[in-house]
């Protein structure tokens, strides 16, 4: 279950060292944090197009992994 957890922190930290050291401006692009402006959602009521490139990918590989994974679980029904 701390998976996804340390997934999301991981990624939270490497958009602020991104943001810190000019070198290691190429980190921004792991993270989640990057395509997704609330600012810019909320002020400007835009949201990138890579944003919904990003995230509907993202959506669809987890839940083929997700399919896949739980196929091979042994659920009982009684």
């Amino acid at each position: 279950y701390f998976i996804p957890v340390g997934i999301l922190i991981l990624m939270y930290v490497l958009k602020i060292i991104s943001s810190l050291k000019e070198n290691l401006k190429d980190l921004q692009y792991s993270s989640f944090f990057y395509y997704f402006d609330a600012n810019k959602s909320l002020i400007d009521n835009k949201i990138d197009n890579w944003s919904y490139l990003i995230f509907g990918g993202v959506i669809i590989v987890f839940t083929i992994i997700a399919v896949l994974w739980f196929r091979k679980r042994d659920i009982a029904v009684s």
